[in-house]
């Protein structure tokens, strides 16, 4: 981003008519009118936010669901055992 310091008309990219930016106003990074307000001294690059990550509780697992218990094994049962009557 670059923060405008000085009034000026200008038009972004893909836009069909110029605009009056002034003092306070965003130009989005990447685009042309950005790179030569910056180069005529119109506007400031704005400096990248830092990312400021934050790290998992101590008391809490990394994922937000518990973890699944096994299912237990049950022995299978035999045919002639099933028929028993």
């Amino acid at each position: 981003m670059a923060k405008v310091i000085k009034a000026f008309k200008g038009q972004l990219d893909g836009e069909p008519y110029p605009r009056d930016w002034r003092p306070g106003d965003e130009i989005p990074d990447g685009t042309d009118l950005a790179r030569v307000a910056v180069a005529e001294g119109w506007a400031k690059k704005k400096p990248a936010p830092a990312n400021k990550m934050k790290a998992a509780p101590s008391n809490k697992s990394a994922s937000s669901r518990p973890a699944r218990r096994p299912r237990k094994k049950t022995p299978k049962r035999s045919k002639k055992s099933a028929r028993k009557s």
